[in-house]
Parts: structure tokens; C-alpha cells; sequence
């Protein structure tokens, strides 16, 4: 099912789907009260719509995985190249965990997304929804 204007983000995180019950873990990732709240006050400062609002923050996470993921293998690198690192290793460590964690939810999503409909099915579906309509009348 394909919405015009998806709201991905509200919506109780334990809510269980009728429609999808294999997006139920990836849901209970994204809803949680602090990332909804964040969510929401970025659409009403912004004006952005959720149909834009979702990619921007894809490629935003992308982003800050190959961000982190970079900073994650200079570190490696010099570790073993010479042997010690210039600098507190706690942030480096972070950043892996950070890129493992962003990619593990943007490959969930990648994974559990349902294929999108045909020009056939859609044609079919929505005249099959206009006979239904017509039937009811």
C-alpha cells in the first residue's frame, strides 16, 4: 500500500501492523517517543512534508554512517601502521558502533520495504475499487 502523503513516524512504537507484520521490528526502532518528537518538531519548524522528510533523513543517515565509518578506518589504519593512536579511542569506537547501528535500520528498511506495485495491479486494483464503490451505490 502506498500512501500520497506517508506518515512514518506517528504511530505508537508496540502498535502491531494488520497489513505488514514484517515491518513490526523496524517500526518499533523508528517510533520511539524521542525520535517521533524530534520528528515532528522538524516538520513544523520546517514546513517539510514526510514524503520529503524521510529521504532527507535516509541520506542523512548515510551520510553520518560514512562519516563515522571513515573516521573508523583512519583510526584502524593508524593502529596498525604504527602501532598507537594520537587521540581519545573512545570516539572512534563510537563512530563503528554509530555506522554499524544507522546501516543495520537503513538495511532493515531496505529489506522489509514491499515491492512497488505494477502499472497493471494499480489499474486493476483501482477498478476493481471503482466497481466496489459503484456496487455500494
Amino acid at each position: 500500500r502506498y500512501a500520497s502523503t506517508p506518515t512514518p513516524f506517528v504511530r505508537a512504537a508496540k502498535t502491531k501492523s494488520l497489513i505488514n507484520p514484517q515491518l513490526d521490528d523496524l517500526r518499533e526502532l523508528l517510533f520511539q517517543p524521542a525520535c517521533v518528537s524530534t520528528v515532528q518538531s522538524i516538520m513544523v519548524t520546517s514546513g517539510l512534508k514526510t514524503n520529503a522528510l524521510l529521504p532527507i533523513t535516509i541520506a542523512l543517515l548515510l551520510l553520518s554512517a560514512g562519516v563515522a565509518g571513515k573516521i573508523s578506518v583512519g583510526v584502524a589504519y593508524e593502529l596498525i601502521t604504527t602501532g598507537q593512536y594520537e587521540g581519545n579511542i573512545i570516539v572512534p569506537i563510537l563512530s563503528a558502533v554509530f555506522s554499524i547501528i544507522t546501516l543495520y535500520i537503513i538495511g532493515v528498511g531496505v529489506a522489509l520495504a514491499p515491492e512497488p506495485q505494477k502499472e497493471e495491479e494499480r489499474e486493476e486494483a483501482a477498478s476493481a475499487n471503482a466497481a466496489a464503490a459503484a456496487s455500494v451505490k
